[in-house]
């Protein structure tokens, strides 16, 4: 009896990278953060907004890691404002909603983005 060789299936080889494809996407992804205290004393209701903005429209494009060892998460809200998260070692460190465009790019100046994302 001659054994058989095996052959794999191409529809399982695309699966396979479908889920490493999306397993990577969703690491480059913030995931969900909750709230600091430092950032509801100090922002209140925005830090919330902020955090939970960050966590449903954030991506890797809206990720920037900074010298200091923090990264930020900027991501545009409404038609001129921003959600800022700022993260270290896996920790919120601040969150908050600001309209200043030149803090902004302050925010993000010396850091190195992830993805290419223009500047607000």
């Amino acid at each position: 009896m001659e054994q058989g060789r095996s052959r794999s299936n191409p529809l399982v080889w695309f699966a396979g990278l479908v889920v490493i494809g999306a397993i990577g996407m969703l690491l480059l992804n913030l995931g969900n953060i909750s709230v600091c205290t430092h950032a509801l004393e100090r922002h209140g209701d925005d830090a919330v907004i902020a955090t939970e903005w960050v966590n449903t429209h954030g991506s890797g494009g809206n990720r920037w890691d900074c010298n200091d060892g923090r990264q930020r998460w900027i991501v545009p809200y409404g038609s001129s404002a921003w959600a800022i998260v700022v993260m270290e070692a896996g920790e919120q460190i601040t969150a908050f909603i600001t309209d200043d465009q030149d803090y902004v790019v302050k925010q993000h100046d010396g850091c190195k983005q992830w993805q290419n994302w223009a500047h607000p």
